[in-house]
């Protein structure tokens, strides 16, 4: 059976974006920066549906965990994870040990994998202590990633539930579009339904586009830098000036296309903290 193409992506390429990403004598910097905020999540732009019908039986919200998590990372949220058993064996570091069975600390930042369908979360880990080599000083804290999603674009089954505490503002979102189950938000999706087809529409292939583009730039500024060193043209160690990087800048909370179409699976928020928990 032959494959049906949706006809916008027929005119990808003819786009003025996509001419002008195409244009290697245009500096794009500013359209990435544009094109980067498309991707971005909005929790309280979002109308979700209730948790419950008119019958009062409990139907789920269509509030997706990729637009609420954004929420929580623009605030670096302390979030809770009573339990969690990674995707792969965990690696032992010199220096470092586990205290207790929970994971807890505050976001770091949100992160996926552009060849598959993994997403998670990095948090500074209060579980772990560290012990300088050279005074013996131990501190609290280190960066750890925890899997939400696995590559696959099913929920990892390491972990049952993640504890929060919503800020006012949060709780009043919730409340009043009646997402709230007891003290549970119960979670469908990973990203809405409605952008399952919508991801792979022009502005994912821009995006796609884009990204290359910006690879090549790197590469060609590193291969540029590496050449005039060599031929003694360049210090291998300038003074520091001002820096005018072609990559559009990190932004807390804003999440690059990733595969996002299969991210969808069934999950629970809850409040207390709140807490969320993949429902398998």
């Amino acid at each position: 059976m032959p494959k049906s193409v949706a006809a916008s992506l027929t005119s990808v390429l003819d786009d003025p974006r996509m001419v002008e990403i195409q244009d290697r004598t245009k500096n794009v910097e500013d359209l990435a920066t544009k094109m980067l905020d498309e991707w971005s999540l909005d929790l309280f732009t979002r109308k979700p549906g209730p948790a419950v019908n008119a019958n009062g039986e409990f139907q789920g919200t269509d509030l997706d965990l990729a637009t609420f998590m954004t929420a929580l990372s623009i605030r670096n949220a302390v979030i809770v994870l009573p339990s969690y058993k990674g995707m792969r064996a965990s690696t032992v570091r010199e220096g470092e040990r586990r205290v207790g069975t929970t994971r807890n600390g505050s976001i770091m930042t949100l992160y996926s994998n552009k060849e598959a369908f993994s997403f998670g979360v990095r948090i500074k880990d209060m579980s772990i202590v560290q012990t300088d080599p050279v005074t013996g000083q131990e501190t609290h804290g280190a960066p750890r990633n925890f899997s939400l999603v696995d590559v696959k674009g099913e929920w990892h089954k390491g972990w049952d539930r993640i504890e929060f505490s919503p800020t006012a503002k949060e709780n009043d979102f919730l409340r009043d579009h009646k997402v709230w189950t007891g003290n549970t938000y119960v979670v469908k999706n990973f990203i809405h339904p409605n952008r399952w087809m919508s991801i792979y529409g022009n502005p994912y292939f821009m995006a796609k586009a884009m990204v290359q583009r910006l690879q090549e730039e790197a590469k060609f500024l590193r291969d540029e830098i590496k050449r005039l060193q060599e031929n003694g043209t360049a210090s291998r160690n300038p003074a520091k000036g001002p820096r005018r990087s072609g990559r559009p800048p990190n932004r807390p909370g804003t999440l690059l296309p990733s595969r996002w179409t299969r991210w969808r699976s069934r999950s629970t928020f809850q409040s207390r903290r709140a807490s969320t928990r993949p429902c398998h």
